[in-house]
């Protein structure tokens, strides 16, 4: 339940962990208006690295760091954005095989300046600083699942429904991706990583899968022998099957993004005129939600 989806990162992570490896992957900052990779030795660090985290992370040195590591002997497992997996095998130059690389079925990548902006409209609503943030929270459930803003006052929590969460509204129409992104070369099966992770959205419990609890199930693509026999090991804390691979192309990081690069400009040049706040109502209006849903989300 702490997870985005299944769990699965978890367990590849603890299961380097516990051989005496590294664990790099992303971490909010402390005022949670931003994303950077962090390097972790202990299951203690794990939650932090934990859930999705929808905007750009800054990696800083963790390349060089996680090079050195490799130089040593030392065992590590790093998990990023498929260009991010693929930076850093172009930056290592040759293949480590103490390195495990882990990449997500990636909708894109949204502008950090953004998403620093939507935590300060969230402070300025609720008059008072972030003390934790949540894209994925699965108080209602996996499938409709909520954004969740915790304060420092302790006076309110904020809870927005995919529908209606403004910042996740514009990044699941596309308006303010990377521009890279809407021309992306690793929106497809064939990865650079060892094993590809993501929700796993078109899941079908018919001919031999487990049923489906709604509290989050998580897609787990081997692509290399190395990506195998770590799957191999750390599946027996698992619940796992076997599904047909057809079943994957559903998850919409298969697929090219639904807006324009002459859309997304044409949007970032108004918001850099007019701001978050005006921008809010006039690009980041809420889906509507169903009837059985509404009373999900407000009544359950």
């Amino acid at each position: 339940m702490a997870s985005s989806s299944g769990g699965a990162f978890s367990a590849l992570a603890s299961w380097m962990l516990k051989q005496g490896g590294y664990v790099c992957a992303a971490s909010y900052d402390d005022d949670f208006k931003g994303v950077h990779h962090v390097i972790i030795r202990s299951e203690e660090e794990l939650p932090r690295l934990r859930t999705s985290k929808y905007t750009q992370s800054r990696t800083g040195t963790c390349f060089q760091d996680i090079l050195r590591l490799l130089k040593q002997g030392e065992k590590v497992l790093f998990a990023g954005t498929p260009c991010q997996t693929a930076g850093l095998h172009l930056f290592l130059r040759k293949e480590y095989d103490n390195l495990l690389t882990v990449d997500i079925v990636c909708h894109g990548v949204p502008s950090p300046v953004i998403f620093t902006d939507y935590i300060s409209y969230l402070e300025h609503r609720y008059k008072s600083p972030v003390k934790n943030y949540n894209f994925r929270d699965k108080k209602w459930s996996w499938y409709h699942f909520n954004t969740k803003a915790e304060f420092k006052n302790r006076k309110a929590v904020y809870l927005g429904t995919w529908e209606e969460d403004t910042f996740m509204r514009g990044f699941l129409r596309d308006y303010f991706l990377r521009e890279s992104c809407y021309t992306c070369k690793y929106s497809k099966h064939e990865r650079y990583a060892d094993i590809t992770l993501s929700d796993f959205w078109g899941y079908d419990a018919t001919d031999g899968g487990f049923p489906n609890d709604d509290k989050g199930i998580s897609m787990c693509m081997c692509n290399t022998v190395s990506g195998k026999n770590a799957f191999e090991s750390a599946k027996s804390s698992l619940i796992w099957c076997t599904r047909p691979r057809k079943m994957s192309l559903t998850n919409g990081g298969f697929s090219p993004r639904s807006a324009t690069l002459e859309e997304r400009q044409a949007f970032l040049e108004e918001y850099r005129r007019i701001g978050f706040d005006r921008a809010v109502p006039k690009y980041m209006y809420p889906e509507p939600v169903p009837d059985d849903l509404r009373v999900l989300y407000f009544w359950g």
